[in-house]
């Protein structure tokens, strides 16, 4: 999993994303602490953000990577989107601070810059009239859990959480193409799906199966299919997957190292 930063000196995270030309590349892998693989800076034959203008199909160096900057438009966040590249604005400078936050799910978000007054009469980035008194425009960013690619088909993912503030173990899983994420947690007994062994799918793919007593649950509801513990269901916990990462979108979680 890669994450580049928008930086023109090399030190600190700036901003004008559809115009940079340097970066600094972040590579995160599981069990290890981010580090800072490369200062990247587009040769001098390519065109930035803003000279592909709109060509969504031109490669780019920085496709399918997670992007932070501290400015940016709202087309461009939705252009980049389309390309595979999930745009993160913040207010936050220090380039490995931002990456530790939005691991974490709690990098500051910043608004994206909108279109000056115009024929559709949008409000400029700035204007106090579009946010109500004691408003913040901060909001708490969606935590990274993994890359898409690093959760195969009934596959799975483990990761701490804290759930309702608790420290507890969840788990991912991959069945027919669509990430679920679950408390790794057996219905039957306290013990984690894959104590045993890592892998939690029957020998069919059909169910997710506890690998020390053999219960069975559906993959996507979470219900236990085992007469002894039938009606039971492992508790969910919400991701979304977007742009090549699986996020934590559930209220009552946040991630844990």
């Amino acid at each position: 999993m890669m994450i580049a930063l928008v930086s023109e000196d090399f030190h600190i995270l700036t901003g004008q994303a559809e115009r940079a030309r340097r970066f600094l590349l972040f590579e995160v892998e599981k069990g290890h602490r981010p580090r800072l693989a490369r200062y990247f800076e587009l040769p001098a034959d390519m065109p930035s953000y803003d000279g592909l203008h709109g060509d969504d199909t031109k490669p780019f160096p920085l496709d399918g990577m997670a992007l932070i900057t501290s400015e940016a438009g709202v087309g461009f966040r939705e252009r980049l989107e389309r390309r595979g590249t999930r745009v993160h604005i913040t207010s936050e400078r220090d380039p490995h601070t931002a990456v530790k936050l939005l691991l974490e799910g709690k990098l500051p978000a910043a608004e994206p810059k909108a279109p000056e007054r115009g024929s559709l009469g949008l409000i400029a980035a700035g204007d106090t009239a579009a946010q109500a008194p004691g408003q913040s425009s901060a909001r708490r960013a969606p935590a990274v859990i993994c890359a898409s690619d690093e959760l195969p088909e009934l596959g799975s993912y483990g990761f701490q959480v804290l759930h309702r503030g608790e420290p507890r173990a969840a788990i991912l899983i991959r069945f027919r193409g669509t990430a679920y994420g679950y408390l790794n947690q057996c219905v039957h007994m306290p013990k984690a799906l894959d104590c045993e062994h890592c892998n939690v799918f029957d020998a069919n793919g059909e169910m997710i199966r506890c690998s020390m007593h053999g219960i069975t649950y559906d993959p996507v509801s979470g219900q236990c299919q085992s007469e002894i513990c039938a009606g039971k269901f492992l508790t969910a916990v919400k991701i979304v997957e977007r742009d090549g990462f699986i996020y934590l979108v559930d209220k009552r979680s946040n991630m844990h190292s």
